[in-house]
């Protein structure tokens, strides 16, 4: 492209003001986290609405098409037999066993297919079964009792109680209490005849155990006479009793004289061993055995007696006097005298003790015998004893065996009969709508849920926030027709801006672009909320402009991870917004290769941009301009005849140039760029901005391609800036406001 192609082709046109003034202080940009619950239950609410309707409408169609069930009920008294325990301690836990063993064994009973089969026989089940199937009626048979199995069931009200309640369903009521009195009367005639078997049964065994144990017993009977007669064994227990105490009488006799042996012989000992003399045995005259001798008592007298006289003659006579040797002569007699009497008592003591000992071996003989003679006897009379309780055990039970073979009384009552049932027990409407409602909740959420997990795209700012890591900087709402948020007319032909043609009421007479903006849950009375986003949105940008450049944001590219992410409308709305507040602005559409900028505005799109950079027309004509006030003005230069070679056009040092020069003369320069994950035509033009937007559409852009492009951008150098989010959903209340100070 010639040089002289690139120097006045971006000058203003006369008559445009510039009235751009940056707003002071940057804003904050809030951090991303992940959705709330609430914020996907509101954003799936259509799908729990779905799963909801469809889980009712179910319901309601088997509801009405399920076919009117009756049910007929009647409970029996089942009477416990008697465990003949009485009231022992520690036996309930096996009463309360054998009672649910017998309930148990009684609802099997009434399902059996004796008694089911003989209730179907009663109400002519097989015969209608085989004359509607063309059968016989043996061939019936078993379908009627599996038909009349599948409506009756039996249940127990009560653990601790004697009831069977026995509930039957039928097509009418009368069905229902028809068949249920069948099933009843059955079970009782089954029952009856169970227990007259079972009764005579049991009284032919009992009397042939009553004859058994009557033999047992007579033969225990008479080997407990036949023990007693050989060892007599009559009173043992006095027998023996008498016999310890002879035992203990004897052998205490004996160690006592044994005792007094012992001392007697020491004291001789001692007497023996002491040094000669006429008194030696004078002191064995203490020993209480000898001071109870006559003979003893008369020796120690005389003794006594010889002493005092030789006391007495010794005071008056030497030792050498002939009547005083005398005496001590009688007096050592006398002491010799009561040694032998010693010794003999000695001796008589020990004979005593020997005798003994032969009393009371015969005695210990004896006493040993007396333990396996009881033992022989307890045995034998217990074996006794409890052969005869048997016994007489068995003899009541018969007589009761035979009371009962005689009488027959039935041991299963019915205490309700059958009932008549007026109203269906099914279908329920009511419970089928709160079950169907909780299960179409459920039903939903899990639709919700799934879906939640499986959909890539990205919904609300939360999440855009949480994937990109960027701070969202504006959010734009819903509009819809997508259009010019502020009414455009092409300006004059040499590009000044001339007053507008107007009517005679004051109305432009040009083509004039209008919207309406809209959300999705309702629509607002005007298109406040759309511009003032965008007027928010150039307000951020000079604010993060200086924040990070230390200046101006002069030149902004606008990109997209794939296309229908609203690229175009974000870049021209973005465009018109700043020029209709002042702002010196041209608006580039860098997509040479399906450009959309031309048909938003409806400009005519040859030439543009490929025209301009392949050199074949120069600035003043790929530039068009269009009429935003009467005072302000919007310079759109569209992107010209699509060409393959867009990437090696956007890469040449003439689109460089032609940017620099652009930058030189217009506040602010946006640039709409191709997709980034589509076309490589963007990473071409983002290294010479001062910005990159990225626009994310609301429930439309891929999570994962979101990602992609921004990883591509960190790759390229593209000054990354933040996330438009088109199609927010905004709250009410922004809305409301916003709409307020429009129209204010």
């Amino acid at each position: 492209m010639p040089a002289d192609g690139l120097e006045r082709w971006s000058d203003p046109p006369s008559g445009a003001v510039s009235r751009y003034a940056p707003p002071s202080g940057p804003r904050d940009v809030p951090a991303g986290t992940g959705p709330s619950p609430l914020d996907v239950l509101r954003r799936r609410k259509w799908w729990i609405a779905g799963g909801l309707a469809s889980v009712v409408a179910a319901a309601i169609v088997l509801t009405l098409m399920w076919p009117p069930t009756y049910e007929s009920e009647a409970t029996l008294l089942v009477e416990r037999r008697d465990p003949g325990r009485g009231d022992v301690p520690g036996l309930s836990i096996l009463d309360r066993l054998e009672r649910e063993m017998t309930m148990e064994t009684e609802s099997e009973l009434l399902r059996s297919r004796t008694v089911l089969g003989a209730a179907a026989d009663s109400l002519g089940l097989a015969g209608e079964i085989a004359a509607n199937l063309g059968v016989s009626v043996e061939e019936a048979s078993p379908r009627a009792v599996a038909s009349v199995a599948g409506r009756v069931s039996v249940s127990v009200p009560s653990e601790d109680g004697d009831l069977l309640e026995v509930t039957c369903a039928g097509d009418t009521g009368a069905e229902a209490r028809a068949l249920c009195g069948a099933v009843t009367a059955s079970y009782l005639s089954l029952r009856a005849s169970l227990q007259s078997s079972e009764a005579t049964s049991t009284a032919a065994f009992l009397r042939d155990q009553v004859a058994e144990y009557a033999l047992r017993l007579a033969a225990a009977e008479d080997s407990l006479e036949k023990f007693a007669a050989e060892n007599q064994a009559v009173a043992l227990g006095e027998q023996a009793s008498e016999e310890v105490r002879t035992y203990a009488s004897v052998r205490a006799q004996r160690d006592q004289i044994e005792a007094e042996r012992r001392a007697l012989s020491g004291m001789l000992d001692r007497a023996e061993r002491q040094p000669g003399g006429t008194r030696k045995y004078r002191g064995l005259a203490s020993f209480p055995a000898l001071m109870q001798n006559d003979g003893v008592s008369q020796l120690m007298s005389h003794l006594a007696e010889l002493e005092s006289r030789r006391s007495d003659l010794a005071q008056r006579r030497t030792e050498l006097n002939p009547e005083l040797a005398a005496l001590d002569r009688r007096i050592g007699d006398i002491d010799r005298q009561l040694g032998e009497m010693a010794r003999s008592y000695e001796r008589s003591l020990g004979s005593q003790v020997a005798s003994l000992n032969q009393v009371v071996g015969g005695s210990s003989g004896r006493l040993s015998g007396f333990p396996e003679r009881q033992v022989d006897l307890g045995r034998l009379e217990r074996e006794v004893a409890s052969l005869g309780a048997i016994y007489g055990l068995l003899e009541t039970r018969l007589r009761e065996a035979e009371v009962a073979e005689a009488v027959s009384r039935p041991t299963v009552q019915v205490v309700d009969a059958p009932t008549l049932p007026i109203s269906p027990t099914s279908p329920r409407p009511m419970f089928n709508m709160a079950l169907a409602l909780v299960l179409g909740l459920g039903f939903g959420l899990v639709l919700a849920m799934a879906r939640e997990a499986s959909d890539p795209r990205v919904h609300g700012r939360r999440e855009v926030e949480r994937r990109s890591g960027l701070p969202v900087v504006a959010m734009i709402p819903l509009v819809r027709p997508s259009g010019p948020l502020l009414p455009v007319e092409p300006a004059s032909a040499d590009g000044t801006l001339q007053p507008p043609v107007r009517d005679e009421d004051g109305r432009s007479l040009l083509p004039v672009r209008r919207t309406r903006v809209l959300r999705r849950a309702g629509e607002f009375n005007g298109r406040g909320v759309a511009v003032e986003a965008f007027r928010s949105l150039g307000s951020d940008l000079q604010a993060i402009g200086r924040q990070i450049r230390d200046g101006e944001i002069r030149s902004l590219a606008v990109t997209s991870p794939g296309r229908g992410d609203g690229k175009t409308f974000i870049s021209c709305n973005l465009a018109l917004t700043r020029a209709g507040f002042g702002v010196h602005t041209l608006l580039i559409d860098a997509d040479m290769r399906a450009g959309s900028v031309a048909r938003f505005f409806d400009l005519p799109g040859r030439p543009g941009l490929s025209e301009l950079l392949s050199g074949a027309a120069n600035a003043r004509d790929v530039r068009h301009s269009l009429r935003v006030s009467d005072t302000d003005m919007l310079a759109v230069m569209p992107a010209g005849t699509p060409t393959a070679d867009a990437a090696e056009l956007l890469e040449t040092s003439y689109f460089e140039a032609m940017l620099a020069g652009a930058q030189a003369v217009y506040d602010l320069v946006v640039i709409d760029t191709p997709p980034l994950n589509v076309l490589p035509d963007t990473a071409a033009i983002v290294p010479h901005v001062d910005g990159v937007l990225v626009v994310v559409r609301d429930g439309v852009t891929d999570g994962r391609a979101l990602e992609l492009t921004l990883e591509r951008l960190r790759r390229t150098g593209g000054p990354v800036i933040g996330i438009v989010f088109n199609d927010a959903e905004l709250p009410e209340q922004y809305a409301y406001g916003s709409e307020a100070y429009a129209d204010a």
